[in-house]
C-alpha cells in the first residue's frame, strides 16, 4: 500500500506537526513496542497477511512560526496550489493512489483552506484517509455553518473511505463527515527516557515523599525549620503549551496563588512554584500575563532562610518562553507534576499529556474531550474546565494524600511510538478488508 501523506512537519512545532513526523518516523524505522519477537506487533514488517506500507511525504507547510498560523489567509492560496500540485504529481509518478490528509478544525478559513485541497487532490485519488487531529469540525457544521457552508463541506471533504480519530470522544466529527469507516488510534512519541525510566520514577517518589514529611505536622517539643534546613520547600509545577487562555494558563496561575496561600494560612514551609514553558499567541494575553505575575498574591518568594549560606528566592512563577531540546527535557526531569487545565475548542488529545506520562509526571487536567481517555479510570487529576479552585483542590490532594497512579506504566502500554505504529498499520490496512453491509464499520485499531 501506498500513501501520499499531504501535512506538515515543524517547524512551526505543535502537536500535530510533531505527529506528523512521528508517522513518518515509523514508517522509515519501524519502532520496537518492546514486547519482544514473541509479543510485539512491530516485530516484523510486514505481519502476516499485510503488505509493505509506503508513505510519500509531500509537505504542506503554509506558516513558518505559531505567530503566523491562521493569518493572511488569502495570501497563501499560492502555496496550497502548489502543495496540491506536488501530491498529484506523486500519485502520478509514484502510484500512490490514496491521499492522507489532516482535516481543518472548526475555523471557517481553515475548512475552506479544505474544500481547496479537496476540489484539486480528490479527483485523482482512488481513496482518502482523514487524520482527525483537530475536534469540533461536526459541531461547527451542525450549529454554526451556513447551510450552503455544510452542503460544500460534505460534498467536498465528507465521505472518506477511511477516519482515524485518537479517541472515541471524537467520533462525532469522523461521522458527520459521513466516514465510511472509522478507526481509533491514540497519539505517542518516542520513549524519551528509555534508559533511566526506573531511576527517574524513584527519584520522584523520593522527592514526594520528602515534601510530605515536611507539609506533616512537627512532632511535639520539635522545631522547624533548623539552621541551615530551608525555610520553604518548593514544590514545582509544569504548564507546557501555546501560552493561550483556552490551554488554561489563566487558570493555573489562579489554582496557585489559591493554593499558596492556603499553604501560608497553615505555616507550612512548602509552597507551589509555577513554571510555564510556550510562546505567547496573542500580545494582549502576554501582557495581561506579566501584569498578573507580578500581584502580591503571586509574588512570594520562596528560598533559603535568610542570612543561610547560599541563600536564595524565586517567584512563584516563572516564564521561560519556548522550551526545546534539552532545555524541555529539563523541565520534564525536575518539575513535580504537569498542570493543564485546558478548554481549548479544537483540543482532541495534548500530545503534553502523553510526554508528561513517559517522564513518570502525574498530571492535572480536565474532561475536555478525549482527555479522560488518556488516563486510568477514575484518576484523581481530572477537574472540570474553568475550574481554578478545583485545581487547587487537586493540587492540595496531590500533595497531600496522593501515592501517584504509576503514569509511566500507562505510557509504556497504551502510548508508546511501537503501539501507535502498529494502530495506524492495521487502520490503513483496513482499507484492502470488506466492510459490513451498510458499507460502514468503527473498529480500535
Amino acid at each position: 500500500m501506498k500513501l501520499v501523506v499531504l501535512a506538515h512537519t515543524p517547524p512551526p512545532f505543535h502537536g500535530q506537526s510533531y505527529m506528523v513526523r512521528i508517522l513518518l518516523d515509523c514508517a522509515r524505522h519501524p519502532p520496537d513496542d518492546g514486547a519482544g519477537a514473541a509479543g510485539d506487533p512491530m516485530s516484523a514488517e510486514p505481519t502476516s497477511g499485510l503488505s509493505a506500507l509506503e508513505l510519500v511525504h509531500v509537505d504542506f507547510r503554509l506558516s513558518d512560526s505559531i505567530e503566523d498560523i491562521g493569518r493572511r489567509p488569502w495570501g497563501k492560496l499560492g502555496q496550497v496550489f502548489k502543495h496540491c500540485a506536488r501530491a498529484v504529481w506523486a500519485r502520478v509518478t509514484q502510484g500512490a493512489d490514496t491521499l492522507l490528509y489532516i482535516p481543518a478544525p472548526a475555523l471557517r478559513n481553515a475548512v475552506y483552506r479544505d474544500w481547496l485541497v479537496m476540489l484539486c487532490c480528490r479527483p485523482f485519488f482512488a481513496r482518502r484517509v482523514l487524520w482527525w487531529q483537530a475536534a469540533g469540525l461536526g459541531q461547527w457544521l451542525e450549529r454554526d455553518a451556513k447551510p450552503w457552508e455544510r452542503w460544500i463541506t460534505r460534498r467536498l471533504v465528507g465521505g472518506p473511505d477511511l477516519s482515524i480519530v485518537l479517541g472515541t470522544g471524537t467520533e462525532s466529527d469522523a461521522r458527520a463527515l459521513g466516514s465510511r469507516r472509522i478507526g481509533v488510534v491514540p497519539n505517542a512519541i518516542p520513549d524519551p527516557c528509555a534508559r533511566d525510566a526506573a531511576d527517574l520514577v524513584r527519584a520522584r517518589a523520593a522527592r514526594r515523599a520528602r515534601q510530605r514529611e515536611l507539609l506533616a505536622p512537627p512532632a511535639a517539643g520539635a522545631d522547624r525549620p533548623t539552621e541551615g534546613e530551608p525555610a520553604m520547600v518548593r514544590f514545582r509545577l509544569l504548564f507546557l503549551s501555546l501560552c493561550y487562555r483556552e490551554k488554561g494558563l489563566f487558570d493555573a496561575l489562579e489554582a496557585v496563588a489559591c493554593l499558596n496561600r492556603r499553604l501560608a494560612a497553615r505555616h507550612a514551609i512548602l509552597r507551589v512554584q509555577l513554571e510555564v514553558a510556550g510562546r505567547f499567541y496573542l500580545a494582549s494575553e502576554q501582557k495581561e500575563f506579566e501584569e498578573r505575575i507580578r500581584q502580591d498574591d503571586l509574588c512570594l518568594e520562596i528560598g533559603l532562610r535568610p542570612n543561610a549560606p547560599g541563600a536564595e528566592a524565586a517567584p512563584a512563577v516563572r516564564y521561560h518562553g519556548f522550551a526545546a531540546g534539552e532545555a524541555k527535557e529539563r523541565l520534564f526531569r525536575e518539575c513535580d507534576l504537569l498542570v493543564f487545565p485546558t478548554y481549548y475548542e479544537a483540543e482532541s488529545y495534548p500530545l503534553v499529556l502523553v510526554e508528561a506520562m513517559a517522564y513518570g509526571l502525574d498530571i492535572i487536567t480536565t474532561t475536555w474531550r478525549n482527555i479522560p481517555e488518556l488516563l486510568p479510570a477514575e484518576y484523581p487529576g481530572l477537574v472540570s474546565p474553568r475550574n481554578p479552585a478545583g485545581i487547587a483542590d487537586a493540587l492540595e490532594h496531590f500533595l497531600t494524600r496522593y501515592e501517584g497512579a504509576g503514569l509511566r506504566r500507562r505510557y509504556e502500554e497504551y502510548h508508546s511510538a511501537g503501539r501507535f505504529w502498529s494502530g495506524m498499520r492495521s487502520a490503513l490496512f483496513s482499507l484492502e478488508s470488506a466492510t459490513d453491509s451498510a458499507g460502514r464499520a468503527t473498529f480500535k485499531a
